[in-house]
């Protein structure tokens, strides 16, 4: 009986040993020897993850969250400010001048300062600084009245450097009124730079303008010529 029990101890540790060197030999002999993990070293900056990265409902890093407010720049101040790079370089008193006109809502009394501005030529203001700034004031006006009255200054001035603002003035953009103005301001100048532009106005689409055209040119040939009336 003892024979039998160790013969069986035998026949257990002999498949015992079987199966450890079996177990040995199916490993790879390029398989890595597996060792106490270590930790990497820390790298040089942290890397957020874009957004695109972060799982649904995470929240944005602080980091690359939109501002709390958006930034905008104010209208006002934009056009303060491009109002500003435009008069700089003209004479401090029409930069004044320019500046209040921006603020009053009266037309007649917008009227009453471009007349101003006309008559600083007496101060010895440069008459080139004048004509621009009354440009400046044309362009911002509105009114129909406030135009014509700097049409007119531009033509008492008379010097060459109002004439483009002037053919502005007949733009077809310009209302009806203000176009037949500027019309017979380029007729009361005295000399003939006016003659060609009037002479295309009278194929102008506008009867009026045509016929307002034609008695520019007529006028050019009287001795004198004086600035129309306002529009009331």
């Amino acid at each position: 009986m003892l024979f039998a029990g160790g013969f069986v101890a035998g026949i257990i540790a002999a498949w015992g040993l079987g199966a450890v060197r079996g177990i040995l030999e199916s490993r790879s002999p390029d398989s890595p020897v597996e060792t106490a993990p270590t930790h990497p070293p820390a790298p040089s900056s942290i890397e957020q993850p874009s957004r695109s990265q972060l799982p649904a409902g995470a929240p944005v890093p602080v980091d690359q969250g939109p501002p709390s407010m958006p930034l905008q720049a104010s209208a006002t101040n934009v056009t303060d400010v491009a109002q500003t790079i435009t008069i700089q370089h003209l004479h401090p008193k029409l930069q004044a001048a320019l500046k209040q006109y921006a603020t009053l809502d009266d037309k007649d009394d917008r009227s009453g300062l471009a007349d101003d501005v006309a008559n600083l030529v007496d101060d010895e203001v440069p008459v080139r600084d004048v004509v621009e700034a009354l440009g400046v004031m044309f362009h911002q006006e509105r009114s129909i009245e406030v135009r014509i009255n700097i049409l007119n200054n531009l033509l008492n001035l008379d010097d060459p450097s109002s004439y483009q603002l002037i053919v502005q003035g007949a733009d077809p953009n310009q209302p009806q009124e203000v176009r037949k103005a500027a019309i017979s301001v380029l007729g009361g100048y005295d000399d003939t730079w006016a003659v060609p532009t009037l002479q295309q106005l009278l194929s102008d689409g506008d009867p009026e303008i045509r016929q307002a055209a034609q008695e520019a040119l007529a006028q050019k040939t009287e001795p004198t010529a004086s600035p129309f009336p306002l529009m009331r």
